[in-house]
């Protein structure tokens, strides 16, 4: 879309020298009068064109789009984490800041923003998912966080590590309860249940950190699965 109006505008240009020199020929201004208005309509016309060309083959230009790092394990996420973090880079390359998130053990989020590499000391921003994203802004922003990785530790719900029930809250018949945890920051584990006089399944999120398998209340089938933080 942004190409199409740069053509737009550029015919304009095209068709304003053409009137331009229409007009100065029909009064017939002084020659060296009408060259400079000339040369300043063209000049304008040139600057808009090196501009494209920057653009389009800048290395850090924004083209809309941000990469996806699935195959390094991170979460494209739709906002900007804007929350003070751990630490701040200036980066060319957006795989260049998630390498940075990577390597400090305090970020599992970040935000990147390829305007701002010409434009401010810092461009790659390492914060805490846990802090939350607000919602992009009007220029492109890049952001994601690490998909956390989840264990098995054993049958029965989630308990504290002193014995006591944990805070929890429960779905009945879930879509998908892995997901829904992996997503949420304020899940810390989850137990995948049924109920067998009913028939139905249950998803009971824990809200809470410290967890351990067994005790409490048994259910069929269930497990307490942990998010590694």
């Amino acid at each position: 879309m942004g190409f199409k109006l740069l053509a737009v505008f550029l015919l304009g240009v095209f068709f304003h020298v053409h009137e331009a020199v229409a007009k100065c020929t029909a009064t017939g201004k002084d020659e060296e009068v009408c060259e400079k208005s000339l040369l300043v309509t063209k000049k304008a016309g040139e600057d808009v064109h090196a501009w494209s060309e920057d653009a389009s083959t800048s290395s850090h230009g924004q083209d809309g789009e941000c990469a996806d790092f699935a195959n390094k394990n991170v979460l494209q996420i739709p906002g900007w984490f804007k929350a003070d973090g751990p630490a701040n880079f200036k980066t060319e390359k957006e795989h260049e800041c998630v390498d940075h998130m990577k390597a400090d053990p305090q970020a599992d989020a970040y935000t990147w923003i390829p305007s701002w590499f010409d434009q401010h000391p810092y461009n790659c921003f390492l914060r805490s998912s846990t802090a939350g994203y607000d919602a992009k802004p009007d220029f492109v922003v890049c952001s994601g966080k690490l998909i956390p990785v989840f264990q098995d530790i054993g049958r029965g719900r989630c308990l504290t590590l002193s014995g006591d029930e944990p805070l929890s809250r429960q779905i009945k018949d879930p879509e998908n309860c892995h997901q829904d945890c992996e997503e949420d920051v304020n899940c810390y584990g989850y137990s995948l249940w049924k109920k067998t006089a009913r028939g139905f399944w249950f998803c009971e999120f824990y809200e809470q950190s410290g967890l351990k398998a067994g005790g409490g209340k048994q259910r069929e089938y269930a497990h307490c699965v942990v998010k590694q933080q």
